[in-house]
């Protein structure tokens, strides 16, 4: 399979990936003739679909977690954040369990390095960013070699990090253009009032929790709501707060573009220069698919192919297949893996300017 955009499906695809909104199942996989969904699919905020055709069809994509155990832990999300506004009480029992579910996935998971492929409207960008988190926090946890019990008070404040979001102004908080300095400052109570309601909640640390309270702070004093810095920031903190930018910059908002994750690792390591942990940016790379497999990619002498497969030690030199020459004509695909034919290189991602 590999990712396409709206404007580039053609009659042979076939819907390899499903899309969601919220915790429905909007188009099925296996859907055919994908083009009639494409103006609807726009007003929803997608602009990509994973599908399948001849140039694709043995390009497997290793989900880091599997869709049911991240659809379950979606509906659990939603259902508690809905009783926190309904009832005024947070009930983590649930969520606790689910965390179980995602831990055991990415601990019996040797290989696969994180790559999020599930494709869900806009509606869904608040509780698939927080599964993100999660699921990032706990590859970095692993490659840290944290207990068990240490890494699920990790996922726990990772899931519920956003949660006094909720409680700001919504029409601020989803503004399309610049915030005014009142409204970013309203914005950032989010952080305070988040940890407030996760104080009342007898059955969370104050490990997870702080989560929710400093995830904004950075090394250098520069962040809020307390502009703590240096070793006064958790190291629960430091790993949040690069996930939360990480997933922040690849995902689709309104008040800006995704980037790629070419991209967005690379603001990762500028910011790393005194804002963020250096070693534990290292530490989350090493857990990422710079380029997942069904990228679609332009290497460095012209041509144009799909990302096939990953070599783990190399991120930036995965297995591509070729499907066009230099002058973007169609080829017979041949397969070439980049940690051999060393003197070709990926030069970008394509899926963000088809």
């Amino acid at each position: 399979m590999r990712r396409v955009a709206l404007e580039l499906l053609t009659s042979d695809m076939v819907l390899a990936r499903p899309v969601y909104h919220l915790n429905s199942i909007l188009l099925k996989v296996g859907t055919s003739h994908l083009e009639r969904f494409i103006s609807s699919l726009s007003k929803l905020g997608i602009t990509h679909l994973y599908v399948t055709d001849r140039l694709s069809e043995d390009i497997i994509l290793e989900d880091t977690i599997n869709q049911e155990t991240r659809l379950h832990c979606k509906q659990v999300l939603f259902s508690t954040i809905n009783a926190l506004s309904s009832q005024g009480v947070l009930k983590t029992d649930l969520l606790s369990e689910s965390t179980d579910e995602i831990l055991d996935e990415i601990l019996k998971n040797t290989s696969v390095l994180a790559s999020m492929n599930e494709i869900g409207t806009s509606d869904d960008s608040t509780f698939n960013h927080s599964i993100n988190v999660a699921i990032y926090s706990l590859l970095v946890a692993k490659q840290l070699n944290y207990p068990r019990v240490r890494a699920k008070k990790l996922a726990m404040g990772l899931l519920l990090h956003d949660i006094g979001k909720t409680m700001v102004n919504q029409k601020i908080l989803y503004k399309p253009s610049r915030l005014t300095k009142a409204e970013y400052e309203h914005v950032k109570t989010h952080t305070v009032l988040g940890y407030e309601v996760l104080k009342k909640n007898d059955s969370l640390t104050e490990l997870s929790r702080i989560v929710a309270l400093s995830h904004h702070e950075r090394l250098d004093g520069s962040g809020y709501p307390n502009q703590i810095k240096g070793k006064e920031i958790h190291e629960f903190v430091r790993i949040a707060s690069i996930v939360d930018i990480y997933d922040a910059l690849t995902s689709e908002r309104c008040y800006h573009k995704k980037r790629t994750i070419y991209e967005a690792v690379a603001s990762l390591k500028d910011e790393a220069v005194g804002k963020l942990d250096s070693g534990l940016v290292s530490t989350f790379i090493k857990c990422i698919a710079i380029y997942p497999n069904g990228t679609m990619v332009r290497l460095s002498d012209g041509s144009t192919g799909i990302v096939k497969s990953q070599n783990p030690d190399l991120p930036y030199r995965p297995v591509v297949r070729i499907i066009s020459d230099p002058l973007d004509r169609p080829i017979v695909a041949q397969d070439i893996d980049l940690a051999v034919v060393r003197e070709i290189k990926i030069q970008e991602a394509k899926y963000m300017e088809e």
